[in-house]
Formats: C-alpha cells, structure tokens, sequence
C-alpha cells in the first residue's frame, strides 16, 4: 500500500516537475539524500527515482521557454573546470580504471545535480524551496534518529540510512551539522508559527542527533556552528539560553562512554585510530607529490599495494610528525575532504576545490554586505547567505576527519549559493537600471 500511495504521488509530481523544472531538481536533491527506497518495501524498491527526477529535470529545462540566465560566473566555472580536471584524473590513474570510472560517474551525477540548481533556481520561494527539501530529508532523518536515541534512554546508536554514503556515524554527523544552519534559516524567514515550532523542534532534535551519533569530527562541527552563530548572533542571551538547554536536556542521555570517546580528542597522537588517520594523509600526501597535477585517481590512496609502496617513504613527512609503519597490508580511506581531494586529483585538484569553497564563501559575504542596507525586502538574502556560510564552514570543519569531498549535501549547498549569487548580481542590476532611468527622466533631482 506504501509503495502504490507513494507511486502515485511520484507521477503527480513528474507531471508537476515538467512545467516546473527547479522542482524536479528539488526532487532529485530530495530522493539523493532521503533515500525513499529505504521506507518502501515492494515493487517501489527496484523503481529509481533519482534517475527519474534526474531525467524529468533535464527535459523539462531543455523545453523551458524562459531559461534563466547564467552569465560568465566565476563559481560556475571553477566547478565545470574541477570536473574537467576529474575526467583528466580519471583518464590518467594509477589505480583499476574500471573502479575510479565508476567513482567518476557518481561524482558527475553529483556536479550535474550543482549545474542544475545553478540554471534552474533564482526566485526567493525556489532558494526556500530547497532548504525545506534538505530539512526535510537530513532533518526528518536526524530528528527520528534522535527521538530513537532518547526513548531508549541513549542506548540506540545513531546512524544515517543503511546503504547510504551517510550511513556511517561520523558521516551523518557532519551533514546534521550543515543541516542546522539551514533549518536555522527557515526559522528565520518562516512566518507560520507552527512551521516555527516544527522547525526549532527538528533543530533542537538534530543537534542531540549529532551527539548521539558518537562522532569526534561531529561534536568539533558542532561546537564550530554554535560558536560561529554566537558570536554573530545579536540576540546572545537567547542563543547562549537555548544552546544551554539543549545541551543539558542531551547530558542526561550521554553515556560515559561518549564522555570517555570526546576526551581522546586532547590526546589524539595517542589514540589508534588517530595514527591511521596520519598514516592516511600521508599516503595521500606522498601520492600529490609524485603526482602534483594529477594525484592518483579516486580512491587510489586506500589501496593496500599503494599503502605499503608509499608506508617506505613515511620518513620524507617525519618533519611534520612521525607515526609507525601501517601493521597490515590493507589500505585505509582518506579520512579528510582535503586529503581526499589531495590524493585523488594532486595539488591542482585541491587548488580548485578549495576555490569553490572559499569563493562561494567570500561572495556569499559580498551578498549579506551588500543588500543588507537595501530594506527589509532584501532581509531574507542576508539571512540565507550567512546561514550558507555557516554550512560552508560546518562542512569544511567536521569534514576534516571524513571522506566526504564528493557528499551530495554539500554540492548541492555550492549550487544554492552559487544561485543565490547571481540572483543577488542580477537584481542588483536591475535595481541600477530602474535608478539610473529614474534620475535621466528627473535631471533635476541629486
């Protein structure tokens, strides 16, 4: 009965999707990180959703009449240059080509997913649309988790959906913490007060998520967030109050375990799993520099063979810190964005993702300076472009110990950002044209 009811739903909204291609953007975003073949259990499994509204997407935007315009934008560029570099990566590894083609594809679906949202999306209710899709999927995810956590009393270990890149604990942390700014935003903007009321409770449900989830990399996100917000924040009374009671409501579930896991975060270089982690960046780090343009490929870096072949030139990085050789021939993932990034595409690869990130940041400042004095209409862009900023650096803080450079979550937060901008550019410039028309019709007036 689920399935035929969701079914249903589905062919209304491709009919939908057709006329209105930044839903089925929408859509597509919502299927990627929700996962709804994980809540179905019939023929609706083998259906796939994401290739539907993937597909509704593009014909719908090739058959648009009114295309929205792009111009030459600078955070546009850098990611169709980073993709092409990939393919260069891609074209050129060291590692089984036939295994890093198909971690290519599932990074093009993702930048194919950015470049839709970058054509597809301009108007404030099509930029809201999309922060209530990411409440809605993380944020109906983190907040059942979480309700999990707390009728067992903390015992439920929090985890994403099985199958799913955030299905690991540390993984699911990170995107609850680029969540919250989000959901923060709505709060913001949302004049319904039981939206509010659903809203601050998923935020409040949220941050026990993160946690809940055990997660070392989560907890630093998250004090990075709330710090973050406090010190922008004008109402400081309220954030301190709220963030007070929210913590002290999660302590009364928080086993002495998860006290005992958060304080290995002072003695990290003693801590096993740490030294991995070294070890790991360093192996990635070895690869860019016999590769500084090109890196090994994806994944090449947790090859065992790699491991072992890179673990006799430890000693080049002792000057940084020294770690012991690797005690068996397996190979371990990167364990941070950037050395991810670092290991897969070299130097240049990292170089060009860093540009996306810090120049969607930057611009997104230039955004909140700029319209900030324009009035009230213009309120609801400062408030997106800050919360997007905190979302940019929760992702680039709590993913420093994960691998999750290619994460769905965060290509679609560069697509709204990127939108958001050349929104923002553009009414700016028709804003100009309306003034500098008024003051030629009135000469008189200075």
């Amino acid at each position: 009965m689920r399935d035929i009811v969701f079914l249903i739903i589905s062919i209304y909204l491709i009919y939908l999707s057709l006329k209105k291609p930044y839903v089925a953007v929408a859509l597509w975003l919502w299927v990627g990180l929700f996962v709804p073949v994980h809540w179905l259990y019939g023929f609706a499994q083998n259906i796939s959703f994401n290739s539907i509204f993937a597909f509704t997407a593009l014909i719908g935007y090739l058959f648009q009449s009114n295309k929205k315009k792009v111009g030459l934008d600078f955070g546009f560029l850098c990611v169709a240059l980073f993709w092409f570099h990939t393919i260069l990566t891609t074209v050129l590894t060291i590692g089984i080509p036939d295994l890093v083609w198909d971690e290519w594809i599932k990074l093009t679906k993702k930048l194919l997913l950015t470049m839709m949202i970058i054509l597809c999306v301009r108007k404030k209710n099509e930029l809201e649309l999309f922060c209530w899709v990411i409440v809605l999927s993380v944020g109906f995810l983190g907040a059942v988790e979480s309700l999990k956590f707390i009728i067992t009393g903390g015992a439920h270990k929090i985890v994403g959906p099985q199958g799913h890149l955030l299905s690991d604990n540390n993984h699911f942390a990170v995107a609850l913490c680029m969540l919250i700014p989000v959901n923060m935003f709505l709060i913001q903007v949302t004049s319904s007060k039981w939206s509010k009321i659903g809203l601050i409770g998923i935020l409040c449900l949220c941050i026990i998520a993160v946690l809940g989830t055990h997660s070392r990399g989560g907890f630093i996100g998250l004090l990075v967030v709330g710090g973050y917000y406090w010190f922008r924040s004008n109402h400081k009374v309220l954030v301190t109050s709220g963030i007070l009671i929210v913590v002290g409501i999660a302590a009364l579930y928080l086993s002495q375990d998860w006290y005992s896991r958060m304080n290995t975060i002072e003695t990290a270089t003693e801590d096993n799993s740490f030294i991995t982690r070294l070890n790991s960046w360093k192996v990635h780090t070895l690869l860019a520099m016999d590769r500084p343009l090109l890196g090994g490929g994806f994944k090449t870096g947790s090859y065992g063979y790699i491991w072992q072949e890179k673990a006799q030139e430890f000693d080049k990085l002792d000057f940084i810190i020294e770690t012991p050789l690797p005690s068996d021939d397996s190979g371990w993932a990167a364990h941070s964005i950037y050395f991810q990034v670092l290991g897969d595409h070299g130097v240049l690869g990292l170089v060009l993702y860093l540009t996306i990130m810090a120049s969607c940041f930057i611009r997104l400042g230039w955004v909140a300076k700029t319209v900030g004095p324009l009035g009230e209409g213009y309120r609801w862009r400062v408030h997106l472009a800050r919360m997007l900023q905190l979302t940019i650096i929760a992702y680039g803080s709590a993913g420093a110990a994960v691998s999750l450079a290619y994460l769905e979550f965060y290509w679609a937060i560069i697509g709204v950002s990127i939108s958001l901008i050349i929104s923002t550019r553009q009414d700016i410039g028709e804003r100009n044209k309306v003034d500098d028309i008024a003051l030629s019709n009135n000469p008189g007036v200075m």
